[in-house]
């Protein structure tokens, strides 16, 4: 499951379905805590079952000097990944 901080997502159901979203950590029920930067921040993840997600091929490519996300780098990804695969948002 840590492997799968850091990589990118869509949102299958909820409110923020077809939304691209980073998985910024994983609780220990096995819940993916997920933020876009935006409407999700780092401060306050939604935690989301990882059925409800499609793991995206696109790796993130916001590397920090010293390794802490900041809202603003995911918000630079999610944008690129937006840029690549478009957006599903209904």
């Amino acid at each position: 499951m840590e492997l799968l901080k850091g990589r990118l997502v869509r949102s299958l159901s909820g409110r923020d379905k077809g939304m691209i979203l980073v998985v910024v950590g994983v609780t220990d029920e096995g819940y993916l805590l997920v933020a876009n930067g935006k409407t999700r921040k780092l401060e306050t993840p939604k935690k989301k079952k990882q059925k409800h997600v499609l793991l995206l091929d696109l790796p993130i490519k916001a590397e920090a000097p010293d390794g802490m996300l900041t809202n603003r780098m995911l918000k630079a990804a999610v944008k690129g990944a937006e840029d690549f695969f478009g957006t599903q948002k209904e």
